[in-house]
């Protein structure tokens, strides 16, 4: 059996030595005999040594941030060399030489004197230990930032950490864009080196980290919606919304028995809350979890929850709820979260083999995350890299798309003034329209009737369409536009369905087609190629 060499990369508050250590303790092939890996963490090393030069110092819980990052950066970099090759030697220690490794460091330190970040990893070392792969561990930043407010982090109350809201949103954005550096820079080195990287969220299952480091997995990026369940959850479909919850735990749970797979919600961190009103200000308030109760005690998986703190969270208060300068800096926060979104799902579908796309129009309205991962997908296709696209669009979702962009393109006129209803409650389809609408199907000359007589039962009239000088008639003017906005209809539902049909691999459209099927299917779809 070939030995792994792994290096673990992460921000502070993740946690890399503790992970590592419940990783190999509790995860059932090493709890069965299998030898454990050896974890080398290179600050550990870095303080040792340093300890060692300085016979003044003590060993002591500020010694990290008091003493090591406040030393001139040229005097960090040349610590943090003489640790990795002190891990080296370690290593090629006889009884060493055929162990998994696994070694433990930041990819960036932030450096307390020059206050920047700074990475002192040295590329000729980094080959020496000719790493199989590269894993940047990642968590929510509501998570991180509640460890990192532990006594002796760098944001804990008596170091000055934020005691106020604006303060808070500061240290999250810092948190943000001290992940973005991690990331980065693993990728680099990485890439210098030649070998996989991988972006790895905590909330993941020891099982599935497992199987990406010691056994030969296909890998697949799960992508599904979450925007329309949250909808549904605001507007008070609690039924239809933990249905798809549910559906999507058991795929996910399904798929992970059998293959390495990415999770989009292990992390969610785009839940800040806003007023219902046309500014739609964001508030102090976090929407709940995505599957929240998953994470509240987990046995099987790489996160641990923060500790209950008494020490109030600065940011989510009530009484801020009123300040403009809150709410405004919530959504410069909101806007940073959205864009290391779009960078991270991209990087999980280019990391993955395979991309199974669930539901992609639930509920009748087209996922802009899922679409925007597809056309990712379909950009790293056509730059000849091998991968597949499994689909599953059922055919009850894709009728409801047609019945949902109808509807859109009535209050989109209404909204223009090209038309008008005395009651916008009635653009909603009743059921009898919706089987009309449907069976009309792509028949322009039929869906033209059904527009017309639609729009005839619910008093729907064009204006602005008067007769004016030697124009047609407007009544003919009215019919025009009628067959304009049904063939506008028919090509802005052909533009999402063909591209899904176009980008696909293999697509499902059965109905009710369950988690376990689906996998199994894709299953014997591998075993045949």
């Amino acid at each position: 059996m070939t030995s792994k060499r792994i290096i673990f990369t992460g921000q502070s508050g993740i946690k890399i030595d503790g992970i590592l250590k419940d990783f190999i303790n509790k995860h059932s092939s090493f709890v069965r005999g299998r030898q454990k890996p050896l974890i080398l963490k290179i600050e550990g090393e870095m303080k040792n040594i340093y300890l060692k030069e300085h016979n003044d110092a003590a060993d002591s819980a500020t010694l990290w941030m008091r003493n090591i990052l406040m030393l001139p950066a040229p005097t960090l970099y040349n610590l943090w060399e003489k640790a990795f090759e002190s891990v080296l030697k370690t290593i090629e220690n006889g009884e060493n030489k055929n162990k998994d490794i696994f070694i433990n460091l930041h990819a960036c330190f932030y450096h307390h004197t020059t206050v920047e970040y700074l990475s002192p990893a040295k590329i000729e070392l980094l080959k020496k230990f000719n790493p199989d792969l590269f894993i940047t561990l990642i968590d929510d930043i509501y998570d991180i930032h509640n460890r990192l407010r532990y006594p002796n982090q760098i944001f804990c109350g008596l170091y000055g950490g934020a005691s106020d809201p604006v303060g808070a949103i500061f240290e999250l954005m810092r948190i943000l864009d001290w992940r973005a550096k991690e990331i980065m820079m693993t990728k680099y080195f990485a890439h210098e080196l030649g070998v996989p990287n991988y972006v790895f969220a905590v909330k993941h299952s020891y099982d599935t980290l497992y199987k990406l480091i010691f056994e030969d997995k296909h890998t697949f990026y799960i992508s599904h919606p979450i925007s329309e369940v949250r909808r549904l959850q605001k507007i008070g479909e609690n039924e239809k919304a933990n249905q798809m919850i549910e559906e999507i735990r058991m795929l996910g749970v399904k798929f992970s028995s059998e293959f390495v797979s990415f999770l989009p919600t292990t992390i969610d961190e785009l839940r800040i809350q806003h007023r219902n009103n046309k500014k739609k200000e964001r508030i102090p308030k976090l929407m709940p979890r995505w599957d929240s109760e998953k994470y509240l005690n987990p046995t099987d998986l790489l996160f641990t929850p923060p500790r209950k703190r008494n020490e109030f969270d600065p940011i989510w208060e009530e009484e801020h709820k009123n300040s403009k300068e809150l709410c405004l800096l919530l959504e410069e926060l909101y806007k940073l979260i959205e864009v290391q979104v779009s960078s991270r799902d991209h990087k999980l579908v280019e990391q993955s083999r395979f991309l199974f796309v669930y539901r992609p129009c639930f509920n009748g309205n087209i996922s802009g995350g899922v679409w925007k991962e597809i056309q990712y997908f379909r950009m790293l296709t056509n730059s000849e890299i091998d991968k597949k696209c499994f689909i599953y669009m059922p055919t009850e979702d894709q009728n409801k798309l047609k019945i949902r962009q109808f509807e859109k393109i009535l209050e989109s006129e209404i909204r223009n003034g090209t038309i008008t209803c005395k009651d916008e409650k009635l653009i909603t389809l009743d059921p009898e329209e919706e089987n009309k609408l449907i069976a009309a199907d792509n028949n322009i000359n039929i869906l033209t009737d059904v527009f017309k007589e639609i729009m005839d039962n619910k008093s729907i009239r064009c204006s602005g369409i008067e007769r004016r000088g030697l124009e047609e008639d407007s009544s003919q003017k009215a019919i025009s536009f009628i067959e304009n906005i049904t063939e506008q209809y028919v090509a802005i539902f052909n533009q999402y369905i063909n591209q899904y049909k176009q980008d696909k691999t293999v697509l499902w459209e059965e109905n009710n087609q369950s988690p376990g099927t689906l996998v199994d299917k894709i299953i014997k779809y591998l075993k045949n190629k």
